[in-house]
């Protein structure tokens, strides 16, 4: 609560940011370039450390290798292994997490023909889907999303809004960002403005 963030000789991204998410609710944070929103992610994400305030993920510091097991993430970026399988790769990433369904995961995400491919090899799209379903092969408690629909086709959207649909509906939590406020409506956010300095 009361987070504050200013990185060395920029402007104060977080002044103050505070809200509780409670589960099955989705939070979205909305505001324009350099508004804090990825460091907001960071933040809850355990990766950025704060200046100031406390954030805690049930009942635990963000860094509490506790609290990220019960954590998903789906960042902006896509820092994949390029030479492993996505089948590989979820399997890895499920077994980091205390276990998970990969292969009802590679179904839900559209990459079951996919599932033998080498990752240096896909598309913008197709990594996107990736990195959906790493964030949920481990049936997380809590979902960050930052600017998830980036790279997906339509169809890809759909899929991944019914998917969190239906998990939000059995108790999962959401903050997402977007600069796209349709895309936070679409999940039925409670919006969070953030501004620049």
């Amino acid at each position: 609560m009361d987070v504050r963030k200013q990185w060395p000789g920029g402007p104060m991204l977080l002044r103050g940011l505070s809200f509780d998410l409670a589960p099955g609710e989705v939070v979205g944070l909305v505001g324009g370039n350099g508004s804090g929103k990825s460091t907001a992610m960071g933040i809850a994400a355990g990766l950025v450390h704060a200046d100031s305030g406390q954030i805690w993920l049930f009942g635990l510091p963000p860094t509490d290798p506790e609290s990220r097991r019960g954590l998903g993430m789906v960042p902006e970026g896509s820092h994949l292994p390029p030479s492993s399988t996505i089948r590989r790769y979820l399997a890895r990433m499920a077994t980091l997490s205390g276990g998970g369904d990969v292969d009802g995961t590679l179904a839900r995400c559209g990459l079951t023909g996919l599932a033998s491919a080498r990752m240096g090899v896909l598309s913008k799209g197709e990594r996107r889907r990736v990195l959906w379903a790493q964030a949920l092969v481990h049936r997380p408690r809590l979902l960050l999303l930052d600017e998830p629909f980036s790279g997906l086709d339509a169809e890809s959207r759909e899929a991944m809004v019914d998917e969190l649909s239906a998990r939000i509906g059995g108790g999962m939590a959401v903050l997402a960002t977007s600069h796209r406020r349709e895309d936070l409506d679409a999940l039925g956010a409670r919006l969070v403005p953030l501004e620049r300095a």
